[in-house]
């Protein structure tokens, strides 16, 4: 198989911003290419094509003259730049899931494991949590992914960075290895001493356009130029505002009795304090609706709750002190009684009250979908924030890995579902309550049917609000529209209406999943009525599956701030 990887008259805008103008280079089969070139010259960007990350305005890749296709893609090996990985997850166990990731079978992928992690001398730290590991060693796990499927192609960004000399010299065998068995090796770095060391060809790219290319001996002096000022720019760092005043948070222990906090001067080196692992947070601003919790790679767990939690109620305080309420207001405004329930007419002895089961099938679909809903937002943001990302979108196509998340979770959802179900009409039979078994048997079918759908309809909304934020922060904003559709059924299930209302809200796709079944627990519909309704929600999920992928493939790469569903709608383009 002819392994030449040729880039011919690529081009990609980012609205206005030109990234890649016109760029051609070829990758030889059994030579390493150094990519070079200043930040924001268009590597990245490039790479990121190569792999099918993002897609080209104009000009094409080819493998040994041929177009890359999905499959091929699969079996290249990627590094990103900014490192992707579980963790919260054992070293070999995520290596030997990406290796089954890009189609190698459980055997094979474990026995590579093993042979990787010794050669890279992590054999010791095979079951270890990533996140124990050191920052190195992190980054040689990061170099294992990218080689534990035996790639026909390494596309590597940045790969030393943060690695100690000893991890350098192992990660560099690997590279002539592959290299010396015929496989294109493409990677950047702005280490000048690496590059002449393990580069065969060069292409030093500036402002999204190759500048040369060519084997490195004849552009030595060019690739010392470039990766000089590339350099230059990483001694640039931006640190926050130091004049804001800020209270800085330092954490004793993970538990949240031990938290301790101190309040400095404007003017402290906020950046410092966090480098130096002084504090394991600041929070930062003058006022309860515009403060900003700044850690340094990430914020424990516990301590970002418990600060949320503080802002919270200390701005509705606040809000109840402009407004004159008094305590017993605010407890009614916040802790409002439910509406009395009263009886007209007596139920049959031996059932439960109709209200009930209606209550219950909306608590179980509202917090099964909200948990279960920010379950999958709060996943697409981590791996985001873990770059992880881009190794998945690498190995499969961005609408498998939106169709994994939602089928995966709707299982989960729905076996929950039925589990609890099936459950309440088990304990019925042993009690002897053969009428509360028939009642719930009679309605219980249709609101596990139009769970699924609701749920299938909605979970894809869910993944699109991960993907448009950057940060966990974020997503209060970017799903709010899911909650509001989880809501806005549960309320208009539990609180009395009309019946002319009750039954138009039966058949509106977002308040079908709750109202069709409460109708059916009330014995108020015809039997064609749920099946209409079925088909409507059905249609309606289709629907929002396909606005939903194509909301989610323009956004997902986004990492650099929230993005607007416009922005990601025309992203993909």
């Amino acid at each position: 198989m002819d392994r030449e990887l040729r880039l011919e008259g690529v081009s990609r805008s980012f609205g206005t911003h030109v990234a890649l103008d016109d760029v051609s280079f070829t990758v030889r089969p059994g030579r390493t290419t150094g990519f070079v070139g200043a930040n924001g010259a268009g590597k990245t960007t490039a790479m990121r094509i190569v792999l099918g990350v993002l897609a080209a305005d104009r000009g094409q890749v080819t493998l040994g003259g041929a177009p890359l296709t999905p499959a091929l893609r699969a079996r290249f090996g990627y590094m990103p730049e900014e490192r992707g990985l579980y963790p919260k997850m054992k070293v070999a166990d995520q290596l030997v899931y990406l290796g089954r990731v890009h189609g190698l079978d459980t055997a094979t992928a474990r026995r590579r494991t093993a042979a990787l992690l010794d050669e890279l001398g992590l054999a010791d730290r095979a079951d270890d949590v990533l996140q124990t590991l050191s920052l190195g060693n992190q980054q040689r796990v990061q170099v294992a992914a990218a080689l534990v499927h035996d790639p026909i192609m390494l596309v590597l960004d940045e790969p030393f960075s943060g690695l100690d000399p000893l991890a350098i010299d192992a990660m560099g065998a690997q590279l002539r290895e592959r290299a010396a068995a015929g496989v294109p090796v493409l990677f950047s770095s702005h280490q000048l001493e690496l590059v002449e060391r393990l580069c065969d060809d060069l292409v030093i790219i500036d402002h999204g356009r190759v500048v040369a290319a060519g084997e490195a001996g004849e552009l030595q002096g060019e690739a010392a130029e470039a990766v000089a000022e590339l350099a230059a720019e990483l001694g640039a760092r931006e640190t926050p505002d130091a004049q804001l005043p800020v209270a800085l948070i330092g954490v004793g222990g993970l538990p949240a009795a031990e938290i301790t906090t101190v309040t400095v001067e404007p003017g402290v080196d906020v950046a410092r304090l966090l480098q130096d692992e002084d504090v394991a947070a600041a929070l930062l601003g003058e006022d309860l609706d515009d403060l900003h919790l700044v850690g340094l790679r990430d914020v424990p767990g516990e301590l970002e709750t418990l600060v949320r939690a503080a802002s919270s109620e200390l701005q509705v305080a606040q809000a109840a002190a402009d407004a004159g309420l008094s305590a017993q207001e605010v407890a009614a405004l916040t802790q409002p009684e439910p509406p009395a329930l009263e009886l007209l007419e007596p139920r049959p002895e031996g059932t439960v009250p109709p209200q009930l089961l209606v209550l219950l099938f909306a608590f179980l679909f509202y917090l099964s979908v909200l948990t279960f809903g920010t379950s999958i937002a709060q996943s697409v943001v981590e791996e985001k924030q873990s770059r992880v990302v881009e190794l998945l979108v690498a190995a499969m196509p961005v609408r498998w890995l939106l169709a994994g998340k939602v089928l995966g979770n709707t299982v989960m959802a729905v076996g929950q579902v039925v589990v609890i179900v099936g459950a309440g009409l088990i304990g019925g039979m042993v009690a002897g309550q053969g009428e509360l078994v028939r009642q719930l048997a009679a309605s219980s079918g249709w609101f596990v049917l139009f769970f699924l759908l609701g749920f299938v309809m909605l979970s894809c909304l869910w993944a699109v609000g991960g993907s448009l934020a950057s940060r966990v922060e974020d997503l209060s904003s970017t799903t709010a529209l899911m909650q509001i559709l989880v809501i806005v059924p549960f309320f208009a299930a539990v609180l009395p209406i009309d019946e002319g209302t009750q039954r138009v809200l039966s058949y509106v796709p977002f308040t079908a999943p709750l109202l069709m079944p409460a109708r059916i627990v009330h014995g108020a519909v015809e039997p064609w009525e749920p099946v209409v309704a079925a088909v409507l929600v059905l249609v309606t999920a289709a629907v929002l599956v396909v606005l939903g992928a194509r909301l989610y493939a323009g956004s997902v790469l986004h990492t650099s701030g929230r993005m607007k569903a416009a922005q990601a709608w025309r992203g993909l383009g």
